[in-house]
């Protein structure tokens, strides 16, 4: 309920929100993931040096791959 109004949240109201959901076939990448693994799409050592505190990095998964930027490990201005 949001000021007397019902909202609904369930997956169809999200779906008719959101439009058409995004269905990908095996072995297909999304857009993002995409231009992430072209060679020239992210440079991910700039975008560190540029937002991380210095000696700061993204988070890894245990793979080691970068997925994201703690907020405690970005500068101030950030």
């Amino acid at each position: 309920m949001t000021r007397g109004q019902w909202i609904p949240f369930d997956a169809d109201a999200l779906s008719q929100f959101l439009g058409d959901l995004l269905v990908l076939e095996e072995g297909q990448d999304c857009e993002f993931s995409q231009r992430r693994n072209w060679a020239d799409g992210f440079d991910e050592e700039a975008i560190a040096q540029l937002l991380c505190i210095l000696g700061q990095d993204f988070a890894r998964t245990a793979a080691g791959r970068r997925v994201r930027i703690i907020r405690t490990s970005m500068t101030t201005l950030t």
